[in-house]
């Protein structure tokens, strides 16, 4: 699976949980978070929160 988002998506506090989701989805290697600004993401507020260690997911999620 591909997942792609726009930056509103971001900002969305309602979204938020679906986020963590595709996060913990993308983080398993079976799937691929294509990633147009992630610079817009490592600066989002949802990233900022940080409430279950998102960053570090994040990242291993995402390295290359």
């Amino acid at each position: 699976m591909r997942v792609v988002f726009t930056a509103e998506v971001l900002a969305d506090e309602l979204l938020w949980r679906e986020l963590d989701r595709i996060l913990g989805t993308v983080e398993d290697g079976w799937h691929l978070w294509e990633l147009p600004d992630p610079d817009g993401v490592e600066n989002s507020t949802w990233l900022e929160r940080d409430s279950r260690g998102l960053r570090g997911l994040f990242e291993t999620a995402t390295r290359t």
